[in-house]
C-alpha cells in the first residue's frame, strides 16, 4: 500500500492555538483536529478491533506510552494506525504545530487510514523513535508479565452486551450504535484481549478513596441482558473509561457503578469496578466485583488474570492458582497465566 507521507516541521514549541488555527484555515470541520492522537505503536496489543496499550501523542507535551488506555475501532486497526478521527489535512497541522517526533512521518494510506510510520523507511516506528519529543519519561512495555504490580493492569474495554434470548413473539429491536454478541444464556462468551500489564511508575500517584463506596447489589444467576436497557449501560461504561483514561478514578467508578444499576447483566461495568477499586486499594472488594465479571464472562481469560493478581497480593495463592488455571484454561496460549502456574505450583 502506498503511503502519502507528510513532511515533518518541527517548531521550536508546541502551540495547540496555532494547530486550531491552521485547521481552521485549511477548512477542517469541528472535532476533526484533535490536539492529542491515539495510535498503535510499540508495545501495542491488538486483537481484532481491540487496542489495549496506545502511544498518545499531545499537542503541548509529545508523546508517551499509556499502558493503561484501550481502544475499540471500526475495524481491526494495523499497527502504526492513528485511532484518533482526524481529517487528513490536520495531520500537516500537528506535525507543524505540535511537539511531534521528528523521527515519525504522519501519514495517510490509500484507504484513507491516518497512519504514523517511519521517517526514514516508513516502517512501525520503536519505543526509541517516540522519545525525542516527550516532556516525561516514556514507559514501554514489550511484554505482559504474570509478576506485575496489581495496579498495573487495566480493566477491559467494553464492547456490545449479547441479545436476551427470546422469550415470546415480540422482538425487541437491537441498537444501532453497536452490534451485539452471539446470544447467550449467561453472559457473553467471547473474551476480549488483554490490556497491557503496566509497571507501578505509570500509574504511580496518589490512591483516590473509595473506602465508603457501596457495590451494587450482586446480578441473579443466570443474569439475562434486558436489550433495551443496553444502550444505556454501555453509554456510562464507555463513560467510565474515558474519566479511567483521565485519572478521574473515583468518578470512573460513580460511571462504571450507573452502567450496573441500569443493567446488571454488564460485565465490562463490573469488570471496571473491579479496576477503580483496585486502583484505590480496595482489594476485597476489587476481588468481589472481578468474581462477578467473571462468572458474566467465563472465557474471559484477561478477567481472570486480573483476578489472580489481586488473590495473590491478598495472600490467597490457592484462589490464585485457581484463577491463573481458568485463564489459561480460556485461552491456553497466554504465557503470562503459564508462567504464574509454574510459579505457584499450579503446573
Amino acid at each position: 500500500m502506498t503511503l502519502f507521507a507528510l513532511l515533518v516541521t518541527t517548531l521550536a514549541s508546541a502551540d495547540p492555538d496555532s494547530l486550531q488555527a491552521c485547521c481552521d484555515a485549511r477548512g477542517v470541520a469541528p472535532g476533526r483536529c484533535p490536539d492529542t492522537l491515539t495510535v498503535v505503536g510499540a508495545g501495542s496489543q491488538v486483537s481484532g478491533v481491540l487496542t489495549s496499550g496506545v502511544w498518545i501523542a499531545s499537542c503541548r507535551d509529545g508523546a508517551r506510552f499509556d499502558a493503561t488506555g484501550r481502544r475499540i475501532s471500526a475495524s481491526p486497526p494495523t499497527t502504526d494506525q492513528i485511532l484518533s478521527t482526524v481529517a487528513p489535512e490536520a495531520l500537516s497541522c500537528f506535525e507543524q504545530h505540535c511537539a511531534w517526533s521528528p523521527a515519525v512521518c504522519l501519514a495517510t494510506g490509500e484507504d484513507g487510514r491516518s497512519r504514523a510510520v517511519r521517517c526514514a523507511d516508513g516502517g512501525l516506528p520503536v519505543a526509541s523513535d517516540w522519545h525525542h519529543a516527550a516532556s516525561a519519561p516514556v514507559a514501554t512495555l514489550p511484554q505482559l508479565s504474570a509478576t506485575s504490580p496489581v495496579v498495573g493492569v487495566a480493566p477491559t474495554a467494553p464492547r456490545p452486551l449479547p441479545p436476551a434470548p427470546p422469550t415470546g413473539p415480540a422482538s425487541v429491536s437491537r441498537p444501532t450504535a453497536v452490534a451485539p454478541a452471539p446470544a447467550v444464556v449467561h453472559a457473553p462468551v467471547a473474551p476480549r484481549a488483554p490490556a497491557a500489564v503496566a509497571p507501578v511508575a505509570v500509574l504511580a500517584a496518589a490512591k483516590p478513596d473509595l473506602s465508603h463506596f457501596d457495590l451494587p447489589a450482586t446480578p441473579p444467576e443466570p443474569c439475562i441482558p434486558n436489550p433495551n436497557l443496553r444502550t444505556g449501560s454501555l453509554d456510562q461504561t464507555y463513560a467510565g473509561d474515558d474519566l479511567l483514561m483521565a485519572g478521574d478514578i473515583e468518578g470512573a467508578a460513580e460511571k462504571y457503578r450507573a452502567a450496573v444499576l441500569i443493567l446488571a447483566c454488564n460485565p465490562f461495568a463490573w469488570s471496571g469496578l473491579g479496576e477503580t477499586l483496585a486502583r484505590a486499594g480496595e482489594d476485597q472488594a476489587a476481588i468481589k466485583a472481578y468474581r462477578i465479571a467473571t462468572r458474566l464472562m467465563p472465557r474471559h481469560h484477561f478477567a481472570w488474570a486480573r483476578l489472580a493478581n489481586l488473590a495473590e497480593a491478598s495472600g490467597d495463592p490457592s484462589a490464585a492458582r485457581a484463577a491463573w488455571t481458568q485463564a489459561l484454561d480460556a485461552n491456553p496460549g497466554f504465557t503470562p497465566a503459564a508462567d504464574a502456574l509454574t510459579r505457584l505450583g499450579g503446573l
